[in-house]
């Protein structure tokens, strides 16, 4: 699905959601100007709330005001669905990291490629050459990337590409995890009354009908093969 081009002036940020509401893996490619991301493993809904509650700062100061968005069920984009959390801070961060949910900090530079697995809750906020509270999670990594790319003071439009896919995994313990993890989504998404942007029930069936297609593929040639050696038995 897509590829979808996103233009986006420094500054601004796509706060914490999973693509296709945890059906999707999704790839970013940056072209150009640089995004600091923040990244946890898969996680399940449980656990995905709890590490939600603590990047929003709850019990840390933060106003019950900025509780409001779903960033399971909501829509990053869409206007009217609540007031944004502030960008998590460090300690947030390492909350989580204690939690063993293992935030990602990093800062995605133009010609750099990530691949999000499908229901990984992640956010993305676009650089602008300005210096940030020693608070902030991304403090560090974006002074010492001004330095080292000198960058000074101009902003830089930044543009990347995005697309959707399924990864149905190599091994069969890995697409074990990978079926298991969108059907758990899927279930999900219509208890919420949420559309899913994959459609894996039907992607599975298709699969399934293609793996006994080459698997009989195999098989035919060889039973006709016995069916001529047994003519041939006959006539002798």
């Amino acid at each position: 699905m897509g590829p979808n081009i996103y233009l986006t002036p420094p500054g601004s940020f796509t706060h914490f959601h999973q693509d296709g509401h945890g059906t999707v893996d999704s790839g970013h490619q940056c072209l150009s100007g640089y995004n600091e991301v923040v990244m946890l493993r898969r996680l399940t809904e449980r656990h995905k709330q709890h590490a939600l509650q603590l990047l929003r700062g709850e019990g840390n100061g933060q106003t019950l005001s900025n509780m409001q968005y779903d960033a399971l069920y909501g829509l990053p984009h869409e206007d009217g669905c609540g007031e944004r959390p502030m960008w998590p801070d460090c300690e947030s961060i390492e909350r989580c990291r204690k939690m063993n949910y293992y935030p990602s900090v990093f800062i995605l530079k133009p010609g750099q490629h990530v691949h999000i697995n499908k229901g990984r809750l992640h956010a993305f906020r676009k650089l602008s050459p300005t210096s940030l509270p020693q608070t902030d999670c991304h403090a560090k990594l974006r002074k010492s990337i001004i330095l080292d790319e000198n960058l000074g003071f101009g902003e830089q439009l930044c543009m990347s590409v995005a697309w959707d896919w399924m990864f149905k995994g190599v091994t069969s313990e890995g697409t074990n995890r990978e079926v298991a993890s969108i059907l758990e989504c899927a279930r999900l998404n219509r208890k919420h009354m949420k559309q899913s942007l994959a459609i894996p029930e039907t992607s599975l069936l298709h699969m399934a009908r293609n793996l006994i297609t080459d698997i009989e593929g195999v098989k035919r040639p060889r039973l006709l093969a016995f069916g001529k050696n047994k003519k041939k038995r006959r006539k002798s």
